[in-house]
């Protein structure tokens, strides 16, 4: 069986999507023969075959490039399957997958959804291309993956027959988050890893901070970023920017606690980052956060835009401190790539 995953940015692991991509493209490999279809040759430690798409370049539009760049790479990737003619096409794009409608059997893995987001998350002409291609998409698609059991409705509402919808998780590879160090944090000290983005919830999170004065970590960039360094003003917070992957486990193993209080989000990897590391984590009511999330187990839940439960559950420093050591068999091998892996390869054999 000859399969294509087509992903955009799959030559940077250090984009979500591109490693997720290349995470699935690694484990089909075991069974079937497996070509990638993007604008950058993967990292050569994936040894995969490649097929380069080039598409026009669009960044003289800045900031209203995204339009015609998520067109030109879809018809590209069309152009390419035509040419290669595989039994199945795994898309990370709705785009994509409606451009492959009756040109070849395709799965499109549903990371996200651009109408559960809060408003202006998104720009406004890229959420009317998305309007007009999410249906087209997974009305075409042989198997629509959802990563988490919150993606469901959406995926229904958007026009996905029930028989192509399954449940596969992105998968998480402990060699990725670098070394841990040998010790836990004796005091409780805050993490938090992601966008500064509207959809994340962090400026709830600075609210918690202002009423427990816990130091509070956070990694990440985002549209946010100058409106939150503001609210943090005079608190114990530390914004250090964006983190490589291989930098990431140090983190989360010298943090008690992270905290993900996010107000839509399909399936947080950092969650499985951290509870893979030893850390609990904090996490709203959002997305497939309770999906991963066992109130009271490997971390607690609480109700999104409420910064005194986040503040709360963050105090709980000996609660959290006593599920350190349980939360990695929490997510191996569940979240493993080799189990989710096969899932992946057995949906799409069951369709070819």
């Amino acid at each position: 069986m000859h399969i294509v995953v087509a992903c955009r940015s799959a030559g940077s692991e250090e984009a979500s999507i591109a490693r997720i991509a290349l995470g699935q493209a690694r484990e089909l490999a075991r069974s079937c023969d497996v070509t990638v279809i993007s604008e950058q040759a993967p990292p050569a430690r994936y040894a995969l075959p490649f097929v380069r798409v080039r598409s026009r370049s669009w960044s003289f539009l800045r900031r209203f490039a995204h339009v015609p760049i998520e067109l030109s790479f879809a018809r590209a990737v069309r152009r390419k399957v035509r040419a290669l003619r595989p039994d199945f096409v795994v898309c990370h794009s709705h785009v994509v997958g409606a451009y492959l409608a009756g040109v070849a059997p395709y799965a499109v893995v549903v990371n996200g959804d651009i109408f559960e987001r809060p408003r202006g998350t998104y720009d406004a002409r890229l959420t009317a291309l998305y309007e007009r291609m999410t249906p087209r998409a997974y009305r075409g698609a042989a198997l629509v993956v959802i990563v988490s059991p919150a993606m469901r409705p959406f995926a229904v509402s958007g026009g996905a027959r029930e028989e192509a919808i399954e449940l596969i998780p992105n998968g998480i590879d402990p060699d990725e988050l670098g070394p841990l160090p040998a010790e836990r944090p004796a005091e409780p000290r805050v993490l938090y890893v992601g966008r500064l983005a509207p959809e994340k919830g962090v400026e709830d999170l600075i609210e918690a901070i202002r009423i427990t004065r816990l130091p509070l970590t956070i990694v990440g960039s985002g549209p946010l970023e100058h409106e939150l360094r503001t609210r943090a003003a005079g608190l114990p917070i530390a914004f250090v920017g964006p983190r490589r992957r291989a930098e990431l486990g140090a983190l989360y193993a010298s943090h008690s606690v992270t905290c993900v209080p996010s107000i839509s989000d399909p399936l947080p990897t950092v969650v499985l980052e951290s509870l893979l590391c030893g850390t609990p984590v904090v996490g709203t009511r959002a997305g497939g956060i309770p999906w991963m999330v066992e109130d009271g187990v490997n971390g607690f839940i609480v109700e999104p835009h409420d910064p005194h439960a986040l503040a709360a559950a963050l105090a709980k420093h000996d609660a959290l401190a006593r599920m350190a050591p349980h939360t990695r068999a929490s997510v191996l091998p569940r979240f493993a790539w080799e189990t989710v892996g096969k899932q992946l390869t057995d949906a799409i054999a069951r369709r070819v």
